[in-house]
């Protein structure tokens, strides 16, 4: 029973961040701040599933630290790239043409809803860690978290140089 009150609670609360990004999303009449939300949504899931469990062992909170780290960054990314466009991105654009009058509705339940539902799927490994407390599992958790933390810190100037890679061209000009 335990497990389906804090499964409702956290769905509620990724519920709940999911309908703020959409009125953002009204009020700047854009559905491009979703992809933003995307990696603020991954460092709420692992910060509220650890407080739902009241569970801040050192792998629970490396791993929360982990997933703060990649998820703003992810945030800054995507929020930067979304200010430099004085246009929703294209795909929004394509999806709204076809939705007519209910574009709002569907944008709610297609894009904003779904992805806060992929999110928390997609948390799940973060979720599992704050359940983790027992001596056993400890151990072992404990090697995997020293493997992550190793193999995220010698990976950790990948991911903004891939960035610079990707960059469109006028970047540079």
């Amino acid at each position: 029973m335990e497990l389906v009150i804090f499964w409702v609670g956290l769905l509620l609360i990724v519920f709940c961040y999911m309908s703020l990004w959409f009125a953002l999303s009204i009020y700047a009449r854009r559905l491009d701040v979703v992809d933003s939300a995307w990696g603020l949504g991954f460092v709420l899931v692992a910060w509220i599933a650890l407080l739902l469990r009241s569970n801040f062992g050192a792998v629970q909170s490396v791993s929360a630290i982990l997933v703060s780290l990649w998820g703003l960054r992810l945030f800054a990314h995507i929020s930067n790239r979304n200010a430099r466009r004085n246009e929703d991105d294209h795909r929004y654009q394509v999806l709204q043409a076809g939705w007519g009058k209910a574009k709002h509705r569907k944008a709610y339940l297609n894009i904003f809803l779904l992805q806060g539902l992929l999110l928390t799927a997609i948390s799940t490994p973060v979720i599992a860690l704050a359940f983790a407390h027992r001596a056993g599992q400890r151990a072992h958790l404990g090697r995997l978290v020293r493997v992550v933390v190793r193999y995220r810190l010698r990976g950790s100037g990948r991911p903004p140089v891939g960035d610079i890679y990707c960059a469109p061209p006028e970047r540079f000009a």
